[in-house]
């Protein structure tokens, strides 16, 4: 009776003892990594019956994100609400980019409350080289060479504008743009393999701004 009872202790604790040694169960692969961002409002200016709010966008998360679009709802003072967006694009893991939203309000603003949504690169690829014009003009004509290095130009073209190219054979890269209007600003930036390279800004009347250089 008493080999009985030390025997089947002996196979309770084999028992136990197997389990607890077992191998463990493979998990589910990890899915792709989500862009991630933090958004903050530098500076809103209010003058002469506009609004500029003044964002700053940092990619806090581990993949390269293509646009990130803000959608903006202000409150004035009258309880009138003014929406729209502003679009910072072209950023690379651990970088921050700024953008300025403008419209007109004549009350002081009292709230403000943003949303936004991010595009990734296809493939998480950033492309090879990047133009971009920004600016409060309404058009500009562009000139920038291309990927083989010839000269293009588009004439009146709405803002923002950008061009990208997967591969760029030529070393030179360059761009200008020159502002179709009577007042406003214009800014050309160009992004070599995601990363800020060349940018130029002017402001005023058929103002022109030219970023280039050998990459």
């Amino acid at each position: 009776m008493k080999k009985s009872l030390i025997l089947c202790l002996v196979i309770i604790g084999l028992l136990i003892l197997a389990g607890c040694t077992s191998e463990p169960q493979p998990s589910e692969p990890a899915g792709p990594a989500e862009p991630e961002v933090s958004i903050e409002v530098v500076d809103i200016i209010q003058t002469a019956g506009y609004v500029s709010i003044l964002y700053k966008v940092v990619n806090t998360g581990t993949v390269p994100i293509a646009a990130c679009d803000i959608e903006y709802t202000a409150t004035d003072e009258a309880k009138n609400q003014i929406t729209g967006d502003v679009t910072i694009s072209h950023l690379p893991v651990g970088e921050s980019r700024t953008a300025m939203a403008s419209f007109k309000a004549e009350n002081e603003i009292v709230d403000l409350l943003n949303a936004y949504e991010t595009t990734r690169y296809p493939g998480d690829k950033v492309p090879a080289v990047i133009y971009v014009v920004t600016g409060t003009a309404a058009k500009a004509s562009v000139t920038y060479t291309n990927s083989t290095g010839g000269i293009e130009q588009i004439s009146a073209v709405s803002l923002p504008w950008e061009k990208s190219f997967s591969t760029f054979s030529d070393d030179y890269v360059s761009i200008s743009a020159q502002n179709q209007g009577e007042s406003g600003t214009i800014e050309t930036v160009i992004y070599v393999d995601g990363k800020e390279f060349k940018k130029s800004s002017s402001t005023g009347e058929y103002v022109i701004a030219s970023a280039s250089g050998t990459r």
